[in-house]
């Protein structure tokens, strides 16, 4: 099997990249210390399952993603992933514009990691 797209195997291994820095660091910063503040517990279990949903995304597209590289005839499903991690990180600079975080491009700075999965996913299709 040969690869017939590099772009979409850099594409998926910076979404797996992404989706372990997502895991490891994740569960530490933002996922420990909410989980131990007094929010109702359903409140807290929705948020956690959200968080875990993204988990799966992150790794889904990623496998998705390295797979299409030896498929040419991907290019839609590749085209939608890109757009969405490409939105996805566009969001997290909005809401630090929107909620005038000190520091626009590094208070939330999982931006870094989304766009260039989505920016190389692109060029593969393009």
């Amino acid at each position: 099997m040969a690869i017939a797209n590099y772009w979409w195997l850099a594409s998926g291994a910076a979404a797996i990249f992404c989706a372990f820095v997502h895991l490891i660091a994740g569960h530490y910063d933002p996922v420990r210390p909410f989980m131990a503040t007094e929010m109702k517990i359903s409140v807290k279990s929705v948020m956690y399952a959200c968080w875990h949903m993204v988990t799966i995304v992150l790794f889904s597209t990623g496998f998705w993603l390295i797979l299409s590289a030896f498929d040419r005839d991907k290019s839609l499903s590749v085209g939608f992933i890109s757009v969405q991690y490409i939105l996805f990180a566009f969001l997290f600079l909005w809401i630090s514009w929107r909620w005038k975080l000190p520091n626009l491009w590094l208070s939330l700075p999982q931006w870094i990691l989304l766009l260039p999965v989505g920016l190389l996913g692109l060029a593969g299709v393009l």
